[in-house]
């Protein structure tokens, strides 16, 4: 039944693309095959086993309008402060997806991920304290007011989070990222 139907449909392309080389395009009815494909034929649509595709919906003034389709898009951080204050909350709920949401994903292989969200797993599950900026790489390398800052981003070079090392261990933990801008919004990477 089914190469009946596909010799059938391919007969009536052909035709139909033989006819609408000679034929008026206004002539032309567009039809939804029982597959959902558009269907262009000069018959009514029920004699190739169409249906009647359904037009634009009018707007105010009488014009066609397309179907509006909605796209969501991960809204991702554009200033410094947006990004340390997505990765408090991702840390503070321990949604390793989300933290992985702030990384700069661009250039990494499936092995070097593998291990950048085991080092993120780790972030998630350890007590969280702070998230601060660092004005430079010696913050996480133990000075506690080396760098790190709470204040406003300017002349941030990255991110530094503070954590205990587990609830029955508050031995302090501080984990550096590196920020980079890229396509307008700002990405912590290790």
């Amino acid at each position: 039944m089914r190469k009946m139907f596909a010799a059938g449909m391919l007969l009536a392309g052909s035709l139909l693309a033989n006819h609408a080389a000679r034929a008026n395009p206004g002539d032309l009815n567009r039809c939804v095959g029982a597959d959902g494909r558009s269907v262009y034929t000069d018959q009514p649509c029920a004699l190739v086993g169409a249906t009647v595709r359904a037009e634009a919906p009018k707007t105010l003034d009488g014009s066609a309008t397309a179907p509006t389709v909605r796209v969501h898009v991960h809204d991702c951080a554009r200033t410094l402060e947006a990004l340390r204050d997505g990765l408090q909350a991702a840390l503070v709920a321990g949604d390793v997806n989300k933290v992985a949401s702030f990384y700069h994903w661009p250039g990494i292989g499936n092995s070097e991920a593998d291990g950048i969200l085991k080092r993120m797993q780790a972030l998630t599950t350890r007590p969280f304290v702070s998230v601060a900026f660092a004005r430079g790489r010696d913050a996480a390398d133990g000075d506690e007011g080396g760098g790190a800052t709470t204040e406003k981003s300017g002349g941030a070079s990255g991110i530094v989070i503070a954590q205990t090392h587990s609830a029955s261990d508050p031995t302090p933990e501080r984990t550096y990222l590196a920020v980079t801008a890229y396509m307008g919004c700002w990405w912590v990477h290790f």
